[in-house]
């Protein structure tokens, strides 16, 4: 048993501990949970995606939860009748223009599951832009973009007519407005 007080530690105080289980009990069987592939447009859209933007995705079963799509473990229990913000990982959003990836799939992605990456290293002034929401110009096709600073995926853009547009969800853009700086405790490239 480890404990990490916070008054001691610059942390902000974990509890750690090792379970075991006495005994021979079995293991609760759970069904597994009902999934709902998209179908029809809503397949079309993300098949179109995925072949725009990824060379790889993860495995698992695409589930879809009205205009969202998720990606569910294999197995993956019923849980109905509790209280479930979010089931598996957020694919994204069925829109009128197809469809748009979620900001957690660009999170779990590695660099070399997309087409296109924009990486950018973390002195970049483009970085800034980046992170504020905006655009700026970048050479290369058009489409769907995995955003990265020293190879870590921080989200999505989009790259039409030279232009590149920052689609980090409103909540996450920054007020840097300046490149970022390690100062010992900020990001590290």
């Amino acid at each position: 048993c480890v404990r990490l007080w916070p008054h001691r530690t610059t942390a902000e105080g974990h509890f750690i501990a090792i379970l075991v289980r006495e005994g021979d009990a079995e293991a609760l069987q759970v069904p597994p949970w009902p999934v709902s592939p998209p179908r029809g447009p809503a397949r079309a859209a993300w098949e179109a995606f995925c072949c725009e933007a990824l060379v790889r995705f993860p495995s698992g079963q695409v589930h879809q939860g009205g205009r969202s799509l998720y990606l569910l473990p294999q197995g993956f229990p019923d849980l109905r009748g509790l209280r479930i913000v979010q089931a598996g990982l957020r694919l994204g959003d069925l829109a009128r223009g197809g469809f748009r990836p979620a900001h957690a799939l660009a999170l779990a992605l590695d660099p070399g599951d997309a087409r296109e990456v924009l990486d950018l290293a973390p002195d970049d002034p483009r970085l800034a832009t980046y992170l504020q929401g905006g655009t700026f110009q970048a050479e290369g096709g058009e489409g769907w973009l995995l955003a990265c600073v020293a190879r870590h995926p921080v989200g999505w853009a989009r790259r039409k007519g030279g232009r590149v547009r920052s689609l980090l969800p409103p909540g996450w853009r920054s007020l840097v407005s300046q490149p970022v700086e390690e100062k010992g405790h900020g990001i590290v490239g």
